[in-house]
């Protein structure tokens, strides 16, 4: 599973804002992913491994099949996730998002 997930977040570097072949089909860029099931966040530092190019705060979006395949393993067609990188700002000891890095689907 960790290998699927590297596999996902690299594809979503070298192809920005894309639309990815899923087999034979293409999967089109979800307009409204952020009124999706919110699937998980996380902050990646500076020192971590993949801070190149992955440092940010990223936020991990589910249509309704990819949250079936989540939480049962069972991934129909259709199962689209999207991966929001953003930029970190920190003015006053906070942690904020700034601006868009990329956006994986």
């Amino acid at each position: 599973m960790m290998t699927s997930k590297r596999l996902f977040l690299a594809a979503a570097a070298v192809v920005p804002l894309a639309v990815f072949a899923a087999g034979s089909e293409l999967v089109a860029y979800p307009e409204g992913y952020r009124d999706w099931t919110h699937a998980k966040s996380m902050v990646i530092e500076p020192n971590h491994p993949l801070a190149d190019p992955f440092e940010g705060i990223h936020h991990t979006y589910a249509n309704d099949r990819a949250l079936t395949g989540l939480q049962s393993g069972d991934w129909q067609a259709g199962a689209v996730l999207v991966l929001d990188l953003q930029n970190v700002s920190a003015p006053d000891n906070t942690v904020q998002e700034a601006e868009r890095k990329f956006i994986g689907v």
